[in-house]
């Protein structure tokens, strides 16, 4: 069996018997928390501290906390604004932008951090094509070096605030309007076009960007896998690129992730790719009990 690489979600504020069991399974790499498993500020560390202590293994605890629209944790965490906003500031003040990048990302690394947290999936680095509602203003801007530059002081800013920065959608999920969440996502132009949208990682990986997540996107024009399941899009990362650290495949229960087959057969898939975090959230623990039961006994 591979080594631990599953990141799963857990039901409500604590912990169910079946929920501990399934921690101390060898395959568990982590947690992803979400707004369904937070109250406060006190609660959220209790959870954490919980969950810690129900394995002797080491998890690491993840959450998507962007700003904007997507921020999982509100009362008692400051209110922070998409990142389009510096995105907005570059064109006319890109110091003050920058500026402001690493200080959201310092603010959410921080907080973050003095909750226990390890891990966070942010920056954006998708590019805003204005054709994609799920991306939307959680991107920066459109141009890959503002993009880029913007990514990497919020990542510098996450990373001395004390949290592990994840930076999504490899290679880009901005140019299609569909949302991979609840529908196939097909990007089909040329490898041209896609090199703009993977420009933006390079500054961050020089800088030492520690995580990727891939996208659920096809792009048949380079390879006919999503990027998750890609040997192709990985070798871009890894070889290309020269990114060496952890690479996130996005939630396995997504519209766009089932064309690999059964939940262990999409593990598997994206196993044999290169990703080495695999997201599994909005599945019960009896399926999830059942997911790890088939890939022991293989």
């Amino acid at each position: 069996m591979a080594a631990a690489d599953l990141i799963i979600d857990i039901a409500g504020t604590g912990l169910t018997e079946a929920e501990r069991v399934i921690l101390n399974d060898p395959a568990i790499r982590g947690v992803i928390l979400f707004t369904k498993n937070f109250k406060n500020n006190l609660q959220l560390i209790e959870l954490i501290n919980l969950i810690r202590s129900s394995t002797p293994n080491k998890l690491e605890i993840s959450v998507d906390q962007e700003g904007g629209r997507v921020q999982r944790f509100i009362d008692g965490f400051t209110r922070l604004p998409p990142l389009a906003s510096y995105g907005e500031q570059w064109n006319s003040d890109p110091a003050k932008a920058l500026a402001g990048a690493h200080n959201h990302g310092w603010v959410v690394g921080n907080e973050c951090a003095q909750t226990g947290i390890d891990v966070v999936y942010s920056p954006v680095l998708d590019l805003d094509h204005g054709v994609s509602e799920v991306i939307g203003n959680r991107a920066f801007h459109r141009d890959p070096e503002a993009v880029g530059q913007l990514g990497k002081a919020m990542m510098e800013g996450l990373h001395q605030g004390g949290v592990t920065a994840v930076a999504k959608h490899f290679p880009g999920h901005g140019g299609v309007a569909a949302d991979s969440h609840t529908e196939g996502a097909i990007d089909p132009r040329s490898r041209e076009q896609l090199q703009q949208e993977m420009a933006p990682y390079q500054p961050l990986i020089d800088a030492g960007l520690r995580a990727v997540m891939m996208a659920h996107v096809q792009y048949p024009q380079l390879d006919p896998a999503e990027a998750g399941y890609s040997a192709f899009w990985v070798s871009e990362l890894t070889n290309r690129l020269g990114f060496k650290g952890a690479i996130y495949c996005d939630d396995l229960s997504m519209a766009a992730a089932h064309t690999a087959g059964s939940l262990t057969e999409r593990v598997n898939r994206a196993r044999q790719a290169g990703c080495t975090r695999l997201l599994i959230c909005n599945y019960s623990a009896t399926e999830k009990a059942e997911l790890l039961d088939s890939l022991s006994a293989e």
